[in-house]
């Protein structure tokens, strides 16, 4: 096979295999040296999971019954809830700020059902609000719209 053939075959791996050409170049030296090549089997190290199904359908329940609290608050429930019930033992060791976490993955919103009013601005002014000038008797009050359309 010569170089050009060999340029094809390179390019044609690359486009299948979508590797780079220092890639190609690595396996088929490894090809080379054990005349066989193992597909990587995709395996990475993954943290175990601490809170299974259950310690979150816990918490979601308990989240529910008590009007969804702050954290702090509901992770002293739950460690007086372990006391008096083993099913709460593993979900009152978890610390507040992880509450939060699990409080934002899909599962958790599976199972509560929990729906807040929409909030009116912090200062609590009324936005875009028509109203004819209050002079108060002073003369030469000049009426500025502050509000812009956009």
């Amino acid at each position: 096979m010569n170089k050009i053939e060999k340029g094809v075959v390179r390019d044609y791996i690359s486009l299948m295999t979508r590797y780079s050409q220092s890639q190609i170049t690595r396996l088929i030296a490894v090809f080379f040296e054990t005349e066989d090549i193992q597909p990587f089997s995709g395996y990475r190290r993954k943290f175990p999971t601490k809170y299974l199904k259950d310690d979150l359908m816990l918490l979601a329940q308990t989240d529910e019954l008590h009007g969804f609290p702050n954290a702090a608050s509901l992770k002293y429930t739950l460690q007086s809830l372990a006391k008096h019930n083993t099913d709460f033992n593993n979900i009152a060791k978890v610390s507040i700020a992880h509450i939060y976490n699990l409080r934002r993955c899909a599962r958790y919103h599976r199972l509560t059902r929990r729906f807040q009013k929409t909030k009116s601005s912090a200062t609590g002014k009324k936005i875009g609000l028509r109203q004819k000038p209050q002079p108060q008797g002073r003369p030469g009050y000049l009426r500025v719209d502050t509000i812009s359309s956009g």
